[in-house]
């Protein structure tokens, strides 16, 4: 059963969400951000080898299930080619999680830019990405860090992030 939060209460939750990123997140060791290269000591297991490209392969699925039936993300979608989207957001969770690197800032933004994503658009998609996480099983520290990268992502995708409500 897929849960539509409303745009205003969503708003709350990411700040207070937010918040409690900021205070209890886990400061050492630090995983690379999303704007640093995904490199690993050899003796280190990454998030991505704890969570493996077949669970998100599986993850990115539902993700894309849960958006294409939520009214306030689905026409973003229309016309788009869905399994290179798919391949292309798997291989972006992965990088974010400390596997391979396949993408940059730039391109990130280029991409996004023409959509004219708002914040709430943003962050019910983001809701959407953190619950398939969690029923694919993503532990708490891999979700918290996923979440990470999207409060750093924020500005680089919301068209006018400054000018956006809180």
């Amino acid at each position: 059963m897929d849960v539509l939060i409303p745009a205003g209460v969503g708003v709350i939750v990411v700040v207070g969400i937010a918040v409690l990123w900021r205070v209890f997140a886990p400061r050492e060791p630090r995983q690379p951000s999303i704007t640093e290269p995904a490199t690993a000591p050899e003796d280190r297991i990454t998030m991505y080898d704890r969570v493996g490209p077949d669970t998100i392969r599986v993850a990115v699925d539902q993700f894309y299930h849960r958006v294409l039936g939520d009214p306030r993300l689905s026409h973003y979608f229309a016309g788009v080619n869905m399994s290179r989207l798919h391949r292309h957001q798997a291989l972006f969770i992965g990088q974010i999680l400390g596997g391979p690197v396949h993408f940059q800032m730039h391109q990130l933004e280029a991409i996004h830019r023409r959509l004219r994503i708002d914040r709430d658009t943003y962050w019910a998609a983001a809701f959407h990405l953190i619950a398939v996480m969690s029923s694919v099983g993503a532990s708490d520290d891999v979700r918290l860090h996923l979440f990470g990268a999207l409060l750093d992502l924020e500005g680089r995708i919301v068209a006018n992030p400054a000018r956006a409500a809180v």
